[in-house]
């Protein structure tokens, strides 16, 4: 049975993703608007990106509300089929002369703080295990540090965008917050009941 507390935590991660997208989106109306592609072209982008976005979250959405997810018995886990294709593309777009234009065309504060986002993450997880459905390593009580970006976020962008603060200690933070990261999907993976399991 959902406890109301589950519950809660269901709708806080809804909205969060729902925030984030937006920015997302936002973000890349913004550099379009910025970059020297004709009209059709980044009208073009725009839309397949969104396009893409959205029925990617709507997948997932779909597939979480049957279940989909829930079903350890596979090798690989299903949870596999959320993880790793983002990575993929996302290991892909980087390689993309683009996609990296219209990155140098945003902000690199507005990167950095939108990483506060994972505080959300972290009280989300820590209520699911308040209501028993997440262990405790998968929180800041027991092996998941990513707080630590999401909280220093602000302060790190607020010295990007002042530019009090050089480029490579933002890179340092964010190598910082990728290991901070990596870690927690390896705990997580590792917390799931399945053959590998060790916590």
């Amino acid at each position: 049975m959902e406890t109301p507390i589950y519950q809660n935590a269901a709708l806080l991660f809804i909205f969060l993703t729902i925030i984030v997208a937006a920015l997302i989106i936002y973000a890349l109306r913004y550099a379009l608007a910025k970059a020297d592609w004709h009209e059709e072209k980044k009208n073009n982008v725009f839309r397949v990106a969104t396009a893409g976005l959205l029925a990617w979250l709507g997948l997932l959405a779909l597939l979480a509300n049957q279940h989909f997810f829930s079903d350890f018995s596979t090798l690989p886990p299903r949870f596999v089929l959320a993880i790793v294709p983002p990575w993929l593309f996302i290991a892909w777009i980087a390689s993309r002369k683009s996609f990296r234009y219209l990155l140098s065309l945003v902000p690199a504060a507005w990167v950095v703080y939108l990483q506060s986002f994972r505080v959300v993450v972290e009280i989300g997880l820590w209520m699911v295990f308040v209501a028993g459905v997440c262990p405790v390593q998968m929180t800041f009580e027991g092996r998941n540090f990513d707080i630590l970006v999401g909280l220093t976020a602000p302060l790190a962008g607020y010295f990007l965008f002042r530019k009090e603060l050089k480029f490579r200690w933002g890179a340092l933070w964010n190598i910082f917050g990728l290991v901070l990261l990596l870690n927690i999907v390896t705990v997580a993976m590792l917390s799931t009941p399945t053959p590998f399991r060790v916590f």
